[in-house]
């Protein structure tokens, strides 16, 4: 499940019962209102500015703007990191044998690894967003910044 807002994504959840309880942890933490946040029912005062854990955006204490402002920054750390290139991508990958290894990527999906870019054609032809993926490739990239091998694929030309 992914919890979007405009046009970026934000939470990779496995199920919606997981995203509701980060959104909930998030809220209780930043002292977000969970009724205008839309995950609690009912009229007047929420039940979290009772116990003190709301600003008051429920019952006009905290603006709607500043609410959403800090709803918005709390959110960010959830944020998807957009793909950085135009397109399909190979990390070279070498062994302590020496060996080369390409493995292909599109859009935070996996195609696949070959040895040489003129194997390409026996990896499969499907696309799309591959929550492991991405968990993976991104905790690598984030590690490993300045160290990458990439090149472009079907002459996609990168910056």
């Amino acid at each position: 499940m992914v919890v979007t807002a405009r046009s970026r994504f934000y939470g990779l959840f496995r199920n919606r019962h997981t995203a509701r309880t980060t959104l909930k942890d998030i809220a209780t933490e930043t002292g977000l209102c969970l009724r205008v946040l839309g995950l609690e029912t009912g009229r007047g005062r929420c039940f979290g500015y009772q116990l003190g854990r709301c600003r008051g955006a429920c019952c006009g204490e905290e603006s709607l703007e500043s609410h959403a402002r800090r709803a918005k920054a709390a959110m960010e750390r959830l944020r998807i990191e957009n793909w950085p290139w135009p397109g399909r991508v190979a990390f070279r990958e070498r062994s302590d044998s020496g060996d080369v290894g390409l493995h292909v990527v599109d859009h935070w999906h996996y195609q696949g690894s070959v040895s040489d870019l003129n194997q390409l054609e026996v990896l499969p032809d499907n696309r799309g967003f591959d929550i492991d993926t991405y968990r993976i490739l991104n905790r690598f990239l984030a590690a490993h910044p300045d160290n990458l091998d990439v090149i472009p694929v079907e002459g996609e030309v990168i910056d």
